[in-house]
């Protein structure tokens, strides 16, 4: 007879995790692709509230679309510093 173990159940990450832990907010843009990173507190947006669900109460600032995507920080580093170093390294 094979073990029937109900599977694990995990709470999603929210704001204040993020917050807690000194990592950003990474939100991007479905409609023209511009993304950055925030701090989760920056918002507004109560603690308790949802990484992955976070983006349907954002509008991006460059075109106004509210179709936003959102997730913990992708990278160790903040994009911005990330970029500058590609740039440099790359000669542009």
């Amino acid at each position: 007879m094979a073990d029937e173990k109900s599977p694990e159940t995990f709470r999603p990450v929210i704001l204040a995790d993020l917050a807690r832990e000194g990592r950003l907010l990474w939100c991007y843009c479905r409609s023209c692709s511009y993304e950055r990173e925030v701090e989760p507190r920056s918002l507004g947006l109560p603690d308790e509230q949802p990484v992955p669900t976070a983006g349907q109460r954002l509008k991006c600032s460059r075109c106004g679309s509210k179709d936003i995507e959102t997730k913990p920080q992708l990278y160790s580093e903040p994009l911005e510093v990330i970029r500058a170093r590609y740039r440099g390294a790359s000669g542009r």
